[in-house]
């Protein structure tokens, strides 16, 4: 089996490709997996808002993180989507091509790695009281 030519055999240190490899399992999308396992369409009908996360929002999450299925299927059903991550690399125009509505890094100030992670809780809780407030405004 030439594993180059098997898409997604090369993720997660190959594990994908030695499972195919070994033991003939069948590659399926993380993301479509996820979303049809967890009935995030389900989910998504009944709400006004989609919040999604990730440790950081860059060049990778264009490429097929989680984030890029969720709007997918947010898009479908006219849902708008806000984005939250420790570590936001995006300009506007690729937030934008994304399809998010926004995004936001929880970071208050610049920090270290070490400051940065005591502060997540305090952080997260300012941005997610920030992010009420705005969404109070948005959908009546």
């Amino acid at each position: 089996i030439d594993l180059n030519t098997i898409k997604g055999a090369g993720a997660a240190g190959g594990v994908g490709g030695g499972m195919v490899a070994f033991f003939g399992a069948n590659l399926v999308s993380g993301i479509d997996y996820l979303i049809q396992r967890l009935a995030v369409k389900n989910a998504m009908q009944e709400a006004d808002l989609v919040i999604t996360g990730e440790g950081k929002i860059d060049h990778q999450t264009l490429s097929g993180k989680l984030i890029s299925g969720l709007v997918r299927i947010a898009d479908d059903l006219q849902k708008p989507v806000i984005g939250i991550c420790g570590s936001l690399e995006l300009s506007n125009d690729e937030v934008e091509a994304l399809g998010l509505s926004a995004a936001f890094s929880i970071q208050r100030r610049c920090n270290t790695w070490e400051v940065a992670r005591e502060n997540t809780i305090q952080d997260l809780t300012s941005m997610a009281y920030q992010i009420g407030g705005l969404a109070k405004t948005l959908i009546r």
